[in-house]
């Protein structure tokens, strides 16, 4: 809300300050617009707050589908935008600016990869899902954004081969996205000039495409008054800064505007850097730092939430390029909403325990779900058999221990798991069977026989199996064994 409410004191700057365009009215339903992503996530968390099966990444790439189908259906009715559009190019009708559809679909079309996958299983829906990325491709293309293709490329080969999961210091990069771009434009180019992409690209010039169409003259101008200048460089010279600075009078010139104040930078970053100072920067650096380090953590534990990852991490590396996130635009909402599910969680993280009893007291739990949270137990029959498994980094084998278990047949078996914080994707793997699993628990132990006394803590039960989390339980294993203690116990 910081970083928001910067946003909404650099339009009052502006307005103030006699930007051409800006009036009250407009002021004040940007300040609305600014405000209403991350409100009404809010909402949606609260409402969802008793509901383990709510899927905020479902409910997120179900909406910007929504988007692009209105957007297809408007532009195959003949409908154009012509606030910012170019001949032989597709623009969206509803959506601001051209290159913003790129990116949606760009983020639409990596959280699907996520969805690619059981292709013997689910052939239907593996199916769908491709066709659906063929033809957001295709509507990319159309768009002939070059930067937002190239982006999306590496990071769907970075996803569909893992690589992501081993890369360290995304983040870091991503602070220097353009710098970076503005010292290798010349390696930009070459990969740009390659067969694949002059086949599906219309614009691979030389001059074209290392100067960004035009963008690095912004940014240059930007620097040098961030190096020589720094007028309002704390707070900000508010929205439209760069008219107040006249830092792109000739920038206009050279595109041919009548007024600077038609321009941007083409930059989320220079635009907060001008309009809200370091502070709104440093404010906007914690927000996506939060995002980015919330959803790698899901990615990494393989959750429902782990396709808002890849969405994350593309709104990384264009923000810096395009001002995609900023303002009213709908990258703006994307990681202000997206924070929301992460600081939701984080307060369900640390629960009291007191439902479980005094026996849970000593767990230092950090994570924990199952049946028993929900109010749900197994019914009174007898007598009750409570399973425990331990488990660290166990991915590799878990998925097949738990199956077992779930499989047996004896009428009245509650299933515990405690994990010692795995960071394999172990938790991901346990979250999948939460709702057939009495109690779960992931938090740091002191080894594996900690780990199996606080099992053996939470049990209820007449009797008490432990199962390795590499091992499983064959057909009807625990009816055998019951029936086994039942004859000695006559």
């Amino acid at each position: 809300m910081l970083y928001i409410g910067s946003l909404m004191a650099s339009m009052v700057v502006g307005l103030r300050g006699g930007i051409p365009g800006l009036n009250t009215g407009n002021v004040l339903l940007s300040c609305l617009l600014f405000a209403a992503p991350f409100n009404a996530a809010v909402v949606v968390q609260f409402y969802h707050r008793d509901d383990d099966h709510f899927n905020f990444s479902a409910l997120l790439l179900k909406s910007l589908g929504l988007l692009i189908a209105i957007n297809v259906l408007g532009y195959a009715a003949g409908i154009r935008s012509f606030g910012h559009s170019f001949e032989g190019r597709a623009n969206f009708p509803f959506i601001r600016g051209i290159y913003t559809g790129a990116h949606v679909l760009s983020i639409i079309s990596l959280m699907l990869l996520f969805h690619l996958r059981d292709f013997t299983k689910r052939p239907v829906t593996f199916a769908l899902v491709g066709g659906a990325l063929m033809l957001n491709l295709a509507m990319m293309m159309s768009i002939n954004s070059r930067l937002s293709l190239m982006i999306f490329l590496l990071l769907a080969i970075m996803f569909l081969t893992r690589a992501i999961k081993v890369a360290r210091g995304l983040y870091t990069i991503s602070l220097f996205t353009m710098p970076l771009l503005l010292t290798f434009s010349l390696l930009v180019y070459q990969f740009l000039s390659l067969p694949v992409f002059q086949a599906v690209l219309q614009r691979v010039s030389k001059e074209d495409v290392t100067t960004f169409n035009g963008r690095s003259y912004i940014w240059n101008a930007v620097a040098d008054w961030a190096w020589n200048d720094r007028t309002g460089f704390l707070f900000g010279n508010g929205y439209k800064g760069h008219y107040k600075l006249h830092l792109l009078d000739f920038v206009a010139k050279l595109w041919g505007e009548d007024h600077a104040y038609n321009l941007h930078s083409h930059s989320t970053f220079t635009e907060v850097v001008l309009g809200q100072g370091v502070f709104g920067l440093v404010l906007l650096y914690v927000v996506l730092w939060r995002g980015f380090r919330w959803y790698r953590s899901n990615y990494l534990d393989r959750t429902d939430q782990a396709p808002l990852f890849a969405g994350f991490v593309y709104v990384l590396f264009i923000w810096q390029i395009d001002i995609f996130c900023y303002g009213v635009d709908i990258g703006h909402a994307i990681p202000v909403h997206d924070v929301v599910p992460a600081r939701a969680e984080r307060k369900r993280r640390y629960p009291t325990g007191k439902d479980l009893g005094r026996s849970m007291a000593d767990l230092n739990r950090k994570l924990e779900g199952g049946l028993r949270l929900r109010g749900s137990r197994r019914g009174p029959r007898k007598p009750l058999v409570n399973i425990v498994t331990v488990v660290y980094n166990g991915a590799a084998t878990l998925e097949r221990t738990i199956q077992s278990v779930l499989a047996q047949d004896h009428p009245a078996i509650e299933y515990i798991i405690v994990d010692g914080a795995s960071k394999d994707g172990t938790l991901g793997i346990v979250r999948r069977y939460e709702d057939r699993i009495a109690y779960w628990v992931s938090a740091k132990d002191s080894g594996i026989y900690d780990a199996m006394n606080k099992g053996i803590a939470l049990c209820t039960g007449e009797w008490v199996g432990m199962i390795d989390a590499d091992d499983h339980y064959a057909e009807g294993a625990v009816t055998t064994a019951m029936r086994a203690a039942e004859v000695r116990t006559v």
